[in-house]
C-alpha cells in the first residue's frame, strides 16, 4: 500500500506532499513525541493524552488509532495554553499535589513503547 505524508510548515504557507517510503526505500511511520507517548500509555478504549512537559503535547487515541492534536497554541486568557502549562517538564509533573480523577502520570519511556506499537499490525 502506498502511503503519503502531508507536511505543512508552521506558517501554513508551504504545503508539500512527500513520499518518504519511496525516498528512503523503506517503510516509514511519522509520529510526533506526544503521539508516541500516547500510544505507549494507551490501555484500550478512548484516551486523551496531554503531555505536560517543556510544552504541551496532545493526542487522542480511540480503539488503537492515534490522532496527534495541536492544542498548545490555542488562545487561552492572555496567551496560549502552552504558556500556562508548558513549564512542568523535566520531571516537575510529580510536584502536582493531586491529579484529577481519571488521570495518571506518564513517563518518557512510554514513547519507546509507542514507537514499537506504531509498527505492529493488527
Amino acid at each position: 500500500m502506498k502511503r503519503r505524508i502531508l507536511v505543512v510548515d508552521v506558517g501554513g504557507s508551504n504545503v508539500k506532499i512527500l513520499n518518504f517510503a519511496r525516498a528512503f526505500r523503506k517503510p516509514v511511520h511519522l509520529l510526533n513525541d506526544a503521539a508516541m507517548q500516547a500510544l505507549g500509555s494507551y490501555h484500550g478504549g478512548k484516551m486523551l493524552f496531554l503531555g505536560l512537559g517543556t510544552g504541551l503535547g496532545a493526542a487522542l487515541v480511540v480503539n488503537g488509532i492515534v490522532v496527534p492534536l495541536e492544542l498548545a497554541h490555542l488562545p487561552f486568557r492572555k496567551g496560549e495554553y502552552e504558556d500556562y502549562v508548558g513549564l512542568l517538564g523535566g520531571g516537575n509533573a510529580k510536584l502536582l499535589r493531586k491529579l484529577p480523577r481519571g488521570c495518571r502520570l506518564g513517563s518518557n519511556t512510554n514513547a519507546l513503547v509507542g514507537g514499537m506499537r506504531a509498527w505492529q499490525t493488527r
